[in-house]
């Protein structure tokens, strides 16, 4: 009987020594595999290569190169306010002229600025001493040159006088230049000195050498 109970006593002794090995074979297994695991968390961190070819698009700035010294920034471009947009023309319709620089749209009489132009009853002297009146001749070629058609002149400080100066457009042309240009009218000032040169060179209207119709 005590036989028996030795062998049983070893038996179960050498089972337990065998379970222990075991679990602790387990446990040095899993430590390794765990620190493998922790290393696979660390992050590796690869050296920048110079010879990445760069393929950031057009208009895209580019990545930073950490090799390269900082810049200094620059302070931002301050921009320049718009110009202020100039007065808008306003329009004269169905305007008569009533002499040489003189229209009349409406209750409104309108005055070409930066001439000195013909009076309708003046008069000129040709080269040949022959008197002709220019002034009726200046009102006439105006007239021909307006033909009804609707003016746009500069704004003045109110539009509603009964009589404004200012400086008119017709078709894009200016009426004060053309007037110069074709002797009705003479220049006040230097803005329209090379259309008195031209009308006195070519003898258009009173600079004529010879009286129209003689």
């Amino acid at each position: 009987m005590r036989k028996w109970l030795l062998i049983t006593l070893s038996l179960i002794i050498g089972s337990f020594l065998v379970h222990k090995i075991d679990w602790e074979d387990k446990e040095i297994s899993s430590g390794a595999n765990s620190n493998n695991v922790e290393e696979d968390l660390v992050p590796q961190f690869e050296r920048y290569r110079d010879n990445i070819r760069n393929v950031t698009p057009k208009k895209i700035l580019p990545a930073p190169n950490p090799n390269e010294l900082l810049v200094e920034r620059l302070p931002p471009k301050l921009i320049s306010p718009k110009p202020p947009r100039p007065p808008e023309p306003v329009s004269w319709n169905r305007a008569e002229v009533t002499s040489s620089g003189v229209l009349r749209s409406g209750r409104t009489t309108i005055r070409l600025a930066g001439i000195d132009p013909l009076e309708v009853g003046e008069k000129c002297t040709d080269g040949n001493g022959n008197v002709w009146p220019c002034g009726m001749f200046a009102r006439t070629a105006f007239r021909q040159f307006v033909r009804g058609r609707p003016l746009e002149c500069n704004p003045v400080d109110d539009n509603n006088a009964k009589v404004i100066t200012t400086n008119c457009t017709l078709a894009g042309f200016d009426m004060s230049a053309w007037l110069v240009w074709q002797g009705w009218a003479e220049p006040i000032g230097d803005r329209y000195a090379e259309d008195l040169k031209k009308a006195k060179s070519n003898n258009f209207g009173k600079w004529s050498e010879r009286a129209p119709g003689l």
